[in-house]
């Protein structure tokens, strides 16, 4: 049965915001959420500007769905259907089942349509993102089979059978003969559940007791500082080795210049519930967390620079550390082109871009018939070098634009063009 839930995104400038706040618990699965578009201030030539549903007006042929997990795992769903003028986003069985999905997720809707000057480009607008919460309930039924009705639990499984339903089979070995034997047994699978077996666990754990108790600590050499005792030693070798299993935080981690980060969400976990402490930093500045039992924060401080977060944990024998830096990077361009009458920003926005902090860069394009190949970076990166099957050169420095990006920030950029056109299918390794 497929559980259908309806939502409406209005449009205000650059914000996006729900008619109600979404949640889901982790573990839900087969729901359809169903998105009404609002106020997107867009006209389309091959339609009539009004109001109501966007999508009703414009008439996409289909939409894809971006989404930023809370673990920072960037993922799209691609031709997500359009019925009705509402955009579908399906929620399967796997989409949010595991520990680390839990927290706050963005997701950012791209609309495709035909395009009524080219049949071989589609158009494409993408609405500002929105953000919903998966949580945990109140407790896990993952192991749990409803099929029948009734909780019936998987047969002949630990932690699963009832006692009084479990037979053991009787070998008719007399509980002195246990007591006395010192017999291990490899169990095998298929095996029978004995009662000598049994017993035999039993009288071994208890003679290795005894024996423990009559143990002097004193002349033992334990090997590892701050060990006293016995017990000490036996809780230090039983206790999980201390790790961060995961430590992330619920907005990427790579920001365009010009945006400014109001608030992020961290969340961590440990391979063992309890710590001796823990601490969280920024830029080296502790943060007060809520005890040692915290599990996550809320850094309510706006900034526009880069900022490292530190997670240190300590269980009275290691030390165990993470970091999570948020950089905020320029654009850098890269693509083919029939060489332009001018470098601006119609240009260079024409281009293929990722954020990054560094010149380096390895890319394959293919230029066709008069088409020249262009990188471009911002000039705080320095001089570049270009390199085409393992020769340098072919490359050479023909502009420079500053450009300004969507949030109004302002950089130097060096335009880079290959010395000849038409170079077909080439990889460009750039340092």
């Amino acid at each position: 049965m497929l559980i259908q839930k309806n939502a409406k995104i209005t449009i205000r400038n650059n914000i996006s915001t729900l008619d109600e706040n979404l949640y889901f618990y982790r573990n839900d699965r087969n729901i359809n959420v169903l998105f009404e578009i609002f106020n997107f201030n867009f006209e389309f030539l091959d339609g009539v500007k009004e109001e109501g549903n966007v999508v009703n007006i414009i008439n996409p042929s289909y939409s894809t769905i971006r989404i930023i997990k809370p673990s920072g795992e960037q993922i799209i769903i691609p031709r997500c259907p359009i019925q009705d003028g509402l955009v579908h986003f399906y929620i399967d069985s796997e989409f949010i089942n595991d520990i680390d999905e839990i927290g706050v997720y963005q997701l950012q809707i791209t609309l495709y349509g035909k395009n009524m000057f080219s049949e071989e480009e589609e158009s494409r607008v993408t609405i500002p993102p929105i953000t919903f919460e998966v949580l945990e309930p109140i407790f896990d039924d993952s192991d749990i089979d409803y099929s029948e009705g009734i909780v019936s639990q998987e047969e002949n499984s630990v932690n699963r059978k009832i006692i009084s339903d479990c037979n053991v089979h009787n070998s008719h070995v007399s509980r002195e003969e246990i007591k006395e034997g010192t017999d291990l047994y490899e169990w095998l699978a298929g095996d029978w559940i004995t009662d000598d077996r049994l017993n035999s666990i039993h009288y071994n754990i208890l003679k290795l007791y005894n024996n423990i108790e009559k143990i002097d600590a004193s002349t033992i050499n334990y090997g590892i500082n701050g060990l006293a005792t016995v017990q000490d030693a036996l809780n230090t070798l039983l206790s999980p080795i201390l790790e961060i299993k995961f430590f992330s935080t619920n907005i990427s981690t790579f920001m365009e210049k010009g945006i400014r980060v109001n608030f992020c969400n961290f969340t961590w976990g440990y391979s063992k519930d309890t710590i001796t402490t823990q601490s969280l930093r920024v830029d080296g500045q502790e943060i007060e967390l809520d005890g040692n039992m915290a599990r996550s924060y809320r850094y309510s401080t706006p900034f526009d620079t880069n900022k490292t977060f530190t997670l240190t944990a300590y269980d009275g024998k290691d030390t165990k550390s993470s970091n999570i830096t948020i950089r905020f990077c320029n654009r850098v361009f890269w693509g083919v082109a029939i060489a332009p009458t001018k470098y601006d920003k119609t240009f260079l926005d024409s281009l293929t871009y990722e954020l990054s902090d560094s010149r380096k860069r390895t890319i394959t394009v293919q230029a066709n018939t008069n088409q020249y190949i262009y990188y471009a970076v911002p000039t705080s990166f320095g001089t570049c070098t270009f390199a085409v099957g393992g020769f340098i050169g072919g490359f050479e420095k023909v502009g420079q634009y500053s450009y300004t990006n969507q949030y109004n920030h302002i950089e130097m950029y060096d335009i880079y063009k290959s010395e000849n056109p038409n170079l077909g299918k080439t990889t460009v390794v750039i340092s």
